[in-house]
């Protein structure tokens, strides 16, 4: 009966520790989602949407866009790893490099930039 039950639990020991992997912060911390404080658009009046590649799913996208909401002045409104697109909202001039910077800090590579302002 051990013999049968010890696979089992060693299975779900490992299930466990990868989600666990998946939704935390390398400490064993659960990953916080960053808030923006102004989210009203008429804030930002700049905008880029950034063609990335790196995108490998959805929580690969919300890091990217937690990332770039640590940004003084910026708000990463949407990003979506189907599409390879984060849109950028900035009460300044973008810095497009420190917009890459910080998505290659991320694992991504920003492709190219499209300004909308």
């Amino acid at each position: 009966m051990l013999i049968v039950l010890l696979p089992v639990f060693l299975a779900v020991v490992c299930v466990l520790a990868a989600s666990r992997m998946l939704t935390s912060t390398g400490d064993g911390r659960p990953a916080q989602r960053t808030k923006v404080a102004d989210t009203n658009p008429d804030h930002y009046p700049f905008a880029v949407t950034l063609e990335v590649s790196g995108l490998s799913g959805p929580e690969s996208a919300a890091r990217v866009q937690d990332a770039l909401n640590r940004m003084e002045g910026t708000w990463a409104d949407q990003a979506s790893a189907e599409d390879g697109t984060v849109h950028v909202r900035t009460k300044n001039r973008p810095d497009d490099a420190a917009l890459k910077q910080t998505l290659a800090g991320q694992g991504c590579i920003v492709l190219h930039v499209r300004r909308e302002d």
